[in-house]
């Protein structure tokens, strides 16, 4: 099921062209990924589908019908600081928020309960950590129960504690059948928490695609040994897609689903000690410096 289509979706800002022609399409369970630099229109994009900034051009539709408040109701985001009354608990400040968006009150301790905060939910908003504070905005953003998340850059600012524990609450919230779209500008964050991206630089797209298939492609190899057998090995490997040699050393691109034992493995059988063996992981840092490589 298509839970959002966004189509030439344009935005310029005089002569400053924030998004243009910007085309996806985030399907229902996709943990979705808008990666791209500061000043990539990340921001601009979700402040554009929340009906928050308005578009130039194009247009975007919630859950296959048109833009309507019933549709937005079903969304539930977090665009910027967590921003709660200081004095107040965090069981008050949902009270509060819960007024706000018309949602009712009886999921108050079921969403602090899902963010990890139940145990404080009497504590004021003013002694939480920043990574309490933003886990308060995503229990206020799950107050009515919304089948979509929006996160904007949602682990900003955090020190590695609070980022471990945001990522674990996506994944955890995700488990829960929910769609969840994060901006973000850290390629670690989206390789550990996404299942599909996009990549974004000055407004345009530059790939979209599953973050799986990026990681699973090829991995790269060095291996070398004293044995003047181990060529020919490596030709007969079945596994070997591509290798090279340089200063004693092969490289060699194989299919990640093959292992460091099964090389081990099947060199042993072979006769061959291997002396050195290094894995160099695809990884989507590696993908995104590609994918700027080939568009610039």
């Amino acid at each position: 099921m298509t839970i959002l289509q966004i189509n030439n979706l344009n935005k310029r800002y005089k002569k400053v062209h924030a998004l243009n022609n910007l085309d996806l399409t985030i399907n229902k369970g996709q943990v979705f990924g808008l990666l791209g630099p500061n000043g990539s229109g990340k921001t601009t994009t979700l402040g554009i589908i929340l009906d928050v900034i308005q578009a130039s051009s194009g247009s975007y539709s919630w859950f296959g019908k048109d833009q309507s408040a019933n549709s937005r109701n079903k969304v539930g985001s977090i665009l910027e600081t967590p921003c709660f009354y200081p004095y107040l608990t965090a069981t008050q400040n949902l009270k509060v928020a819960a007024e706000i968006k018309k949602s009712g009150k009886d999921r108050i301790d079921e969403v602090l309960k899902i963010v990890g905060l139940y145990e404080r939910r009497n504590d004021s908003f003013k002694t939480y950590s920043l990574g309490m504070k933003q886990r308060l905005s995503i229990a206020s953003a799950l107050l009515n129960d919304p089948p979509v998340l929006i996160l904007d850059e949602p682990t900003n600012g955090l020190d590695p504690q609070g980022i471990a524990e945001i990522r674990q609450l996506i994944k955890e919230i995700a488990d829960q059948n929910k769609t969840i779209i994060l901006a973000s500008h850290l390629l670690d964050e989206v390789q550990k928490v996404c299942s599909h991206f996009a990549v974004l630089r000055k407004g345009v797209k530059l790939h979209e695609g599953s973050v799986h298939e990026v990681l699973s492609e090829t991995d790269e190899v060095e291996i070398s040994s004293d044995d003047e057998s181990l060529e020919k090995s490596i030709q007969d490997f079945n596994g070997t897609k591509n290798y090279v040699q340089t200063d004693g050393l092969f490289r060699l691109q194989l299919d990640s689903s093959i292992s460091n034992k099964d090389l081990n493995e099947y060199f042993f059988n072979h006769g061959i000690t291997l002396t050195h063996l290094v894995r160099n992981r695809n990884s989507l840092e590696k993908e995104f410096l590609e994918i700027l490589a080939q568009n610039d």
